[in-house]
């Protein structure tokens, strides 16, 4: 059995007509299309955290590299980079 729930929502009457309007010419019912908008908002806010969390552990991770030396200056970085794209370019 599949649990439900009651969600009353107040709306500005131009707004409501406007929605009834649209959900009928969606030729959806008005709850199917609440329940989407919801479900999309949860999933957005979900993965919003997410990607939060990934970049936080990015940075976490970046910062305990640079705390224990782990790291590469500029220069070295770029002479690395000059290296591999000359040699990329001289087999042509």
């Amino acid at each position: 059995m599949i649990n439900k729930a009651v969600f009353s929502v107040k709306l500005d009457a131009e707004l409501h007509n406007s929605f009834i309007a649209e959900a009928e010419a969606a030729k959806k019912p008005p709850t199917e299309i609440m329940q989407e908008l919801i479900q999309d908002f949860v999933d957005q806010r979900l993965q919003s955290r997410e990607y939060a969390d990934f970049l936080q552990a990015k940075v976490d991770s970046a910062r305990s590299d640079k705390q224990s030396g782990q790291t590469y200056s500029h220069e070295h970085v770029e002479r690395e980079f000059a290296s591999m794209r000359e040699e990329l370019l001289s087999k042509d």
